[in-house]
């Protein structure tokens, strides 16, 4: 079918949906959901508004939001789309929509570390820069999406416009003082393993949560050759 994975934490589970687009460009995006009211966020959805559609009507689920990591395309292409489906706010860090000009008339801003109270779902939206400006992180229930932040195998480039290597780094450090070893990671594009492992598995074994000071981060992210989306699984 569709769904690809569901991951339960108590009351709250994650759905994750594998979508592509007709150039092979793959993105993951995720239904937070509360299992016993049904209420769910839409994060990120991109690509194939049917397939994100039917996954939502199979499971009689109840969309109260729309949130999203960043303002990149492939992060936002059906943004406007299912707002105004189910007539639902679109929530992005304040910094993200400034700077990008990313406005609409049902969008929201949020600040770093606020709660987003959206149905019956609470979730913390942790601005995490260096992606882009205001590229951001949701936590819920010990379940952490992060869209371009952090990779399972690796990090978001950061030569696009407003990106910032350093920024990425304290971002990425900020995470590793931040999340358990038990905390599950559900990025926006994966190189193989399928979202969802702990973040002690991606602390051991992602090369950019290996360096202790910016000057080696930055100078190893911003090298030549870097890979491209293209190559995302």
């Amino acid at each position: 079918m569709y769904i690809q994975e569901v991951y339960r934490a108590g009351q709250i589970k994650i759905i994750t949906i594998r979508v592509t687009n007709d150039s092979d460009m793959i993105n993951y995006c995720y239904l937070i959901v509360d299992v016993v009211t049904k209420h769910c966020c839409l994060v990120d959805p991109a690509w194939d508004l049917m397939k994100i559609e039917d996954i939502i009507r199979v499971n009689c689920l109840i969309p109260k939001a729309v949130l999203l990591t960043h303002a990149h395309y492939d992060h936002v292409d059906l943004a406007f789309d299912f707002s105004t489906l189910f007539n639902i706010p679109i929530w992005i860090s304040w910094e993200e929509a400034f700077h990008y000009n990313f406005f609409h008339d049902r969008l929201e801003t949020f600040k770093d570390n606020q709660n987003l109270y959206l149905g019956n779902l609470l979730v913390e939206a942790w601005v995490t820069p260096g992606h882009t400006k205001g590229s951001s992180c949701f936590h819920i229930n010990g379940n952490l999406i992060t869209g371009d932040t952090l990779f399972i195998e690796g990090c978001g480039e950061c030569s696009s416009e407003g990106g910032n290597a350093n920024k990425l780094y304290e971002s990425l450090k900020r995470l590793k003082e931040t999340c358990t070893d038990e905390t599950l990671i559900f990025p926006g594009h994966s190189f193989g393993k399928k979202p969802g492992v702990t973040f002690q598995y991606v602390r051991e074994n992602n090369i950019y949560l290996q360096f202790n000071d910016v000057i080696s981060f930055s100078k190893f992210r911003m090298r030549k050759h870097q890979i491209g989306l293209l190559n995302f699984k």
